[in-house]
């Protein structure tokens, strides 16, 4: 397909997924492939920006933007909202949404309370039953991450726009690690959303995910990528991601990881190990298993 002014999903789509084949492949700027990248990306981001500015008024749009984003179709959805029937109501606008319904696609979708609700902050409010803004306590800045265990790391991109940014991630070998600072009690889905490579199924019993778990760190996971399998850390990151939103992908380490609720809120990080990736994972996992007395989170094999 030609580059053209993108006015439907499934253009972007299209284009998105071109985008990503040709990110990972890291074209010379002056060839007809590096070209073309430029320009895909620029009418991928353009397209992206329109979108979210359109949905952030409506909480319907929100919901369907989320929706296009993951792949899922009304019927995924359905049981958030209350069934088959009010599922269709709620999407065509003819049921507003209730408390129960935001919960749960807060909860599940990862759509942040401002786009379900269009109140000051604060207490929100459905008919007479208030809501408040979860409390996920103060989040540390990036900047602090980098002054410990992550010291020369870059990026601290949100998994949720990794396929936005692809071009911002260096195709050079390295280690990147998933961070996140909500130190509020994790809850675990029963059944993991990320892909069945060669069919396998990648959920953990919740109670072994809850025995993994590191109180007070602030990283969930560490990976390598080269130089044995020639992955770099674009295309490293890449399939991470593609994994964890339902594809049939080669990355199973840190699978734990998907079915952590609001796992797409957290942010992946990278620095370039261009010599000595392996030896730079494994020092870092060290370092780690030094301070808190086990591995990261989704460092461990079952």
């Amino acid at each position: 397909m030609e580059p053209r002014i993108i006015k439907t999903d499934d253009q972007y789509r299209h284009f998105r997924n071109e985008v990503e084949k040709l990110a990972v492949l890291d074209p010379d700027p002056e060839t007809s492939q590096g070209l073309r990248l430029e320009l895909l990306a620029k009418l991928v981001e353009d397209y992206e920006k329109a979108r979210f500015v359109f949905a952030r008024p409506d909480p319907i749009d929100a919901i369907l933007f989320r929706m296009e984003q993951q792949g899922l179709r009304q019927k995924d959805i359905a049981p958030l909202l209350g069934g088959k029937n009010r599922a269709s109501e709620v999407l065509s606008r003819k049921r507003r949404l209730t408390r129960s319904m935001i919960s749960a696609l807060y909860d599940k979708l990862n759509i942040p309370l401002e786009l379900l609700v269009r109140e000051p902050d604060g207490a929100y409010s459905i008919g007479e039953v208030p809501i408040r803004r979860r409390n996920d306590a103060k989040r540390r800045s990036p900047e602090l991450a980098k002054s410990g265990l992550l010291r020369g790391f870059e990026g601290f991109m949100p998994l949720s726009t990794v396929r936005s940014n692809l071009l911002q991630i260096p195709a050079e070998f390295g280690v990147y690690a998933v961070v996140s600072s909500n130190r509020t009690t994790p809850a675990f889905l029963k059944k993991s959303g990320a892909g069945r490579f060669k069919g396998q199924d990648p959920s953990y019993p919740t109670d072994l995910l809850n025995e993994k778990w590191v109180e007070s760190a602030d990283v969930l996971y560490i990976g390598k990528a080269g130089p044995t399998s020639r992955r770099t850390l674009r295309k490293r990151i890449i399939e991470l991601v593609r994994f964890g939103s339902g594809e049939s992908v080669a990355h199973r380490g840190g699978r734990a990881l998907w079915q952590l609720e609001g796992i797409w809120e957290a942010r992946i990080a990278w620095k370039i190990a261009a010599h000595a990736p392996i030896g730079t994972e494994q020092a870092l996992l060290v370092r780690f298993e030094r301070e808190f007395g086990k591995l990261p989170f989704a460092n461990f094999k079952h």
